[in-house]
């Protein structure tokens, strides 16, 4: 009558249980990735929504601003080109330079970054103040870190791995044109699942012709 078990029947049996639980720990982990990535997604999506809401009730009824030129005063009707940076066009920033890009805090949702890439008229010109239909190239970025200010360029920077002469990233420093560099790491961002990318059409009302 045996009283216990074989050397062999305890490293059958430690197997078994060190593979079951490697693969119930897989799945755990692979579970909560995909739970974060649909919260992060969902945020991102109502965030988006948001925004582009707003700037629809904005596009078009935008008071006179003050600016840096020899008239001192711009007046609306504005051009497509106005809108990208925060997508409002009676906001002038000083600060956004095209060589790095920044993104804008969206206030009513902590942890959101955003920024419209492009704007354009139906007919793919930027400079038709007369324009009634706008559409907008616009990148949402999740970032839960403190940050004051946030640019694409540091988007890029903390993205691991990006020295890497294989990485998607890598070449940065050989695109000349902001636009390209700028469309690069949106793309990259919004494949990899750390941004959304959209496209919006936002018809604004010609308040001017009254």
């Amino acid at each position: 009558m045996r009283r216990g078990f074989t050397l062999v029947e305890l490293l059958v049996a430690t197997g078994v249980f060190l593979f079951g639980f490697t693969a119930a720990l897989g799945l755990f982990l692979v579970g909560t990735r995909a739970r974060s990535q649909a919260d992060g997604i969902l945020r991102l999506s109502l965030a988006a929504s948001s925004l582009v809401e707003e700037f629809r009730l904005e596009a078009g009824r935008e008071p006179s601003i003050s600016t840096a030129a020899p008239s001192g005063i711009k007046t609306p009707p504005f051009q497509p080109l106005d809108y990208i940076g925060d997508g409002f066009a009676a906001v002038v920033d000083g600060n956004d330079d095209p060589a790095d890009p920044s993104l804008y805090p969206y206030k009513m949702q902590p942890g959101i970054w955003y920024r419209v890439l492009d704007c354009v008229d139906e007919k793919g010109e930027d400079d038709d103040p007369k324009a009634t239909a706008l559409q907008m190239d616009l990148l949402i970025v999740w970032n839960p870190l403190p940050d004051d200010t946030l640019t694409l360029g540091q988007l890029a920077e903390r993205q691991a791995g990006s020295r890497r002469t294989d990485h998607p990233l890598h070449d940065l420093s050989l695109i000349t044109d902001p636009t390209k560099k700028a469309d690069k790491i949106a793309t990259f961002l919004a494949q990899r699942g750390f941004a959304l990318r959209e496209r919006a059409v936002i018809i604004r009302r010609a308040s001017w012709e009254r």
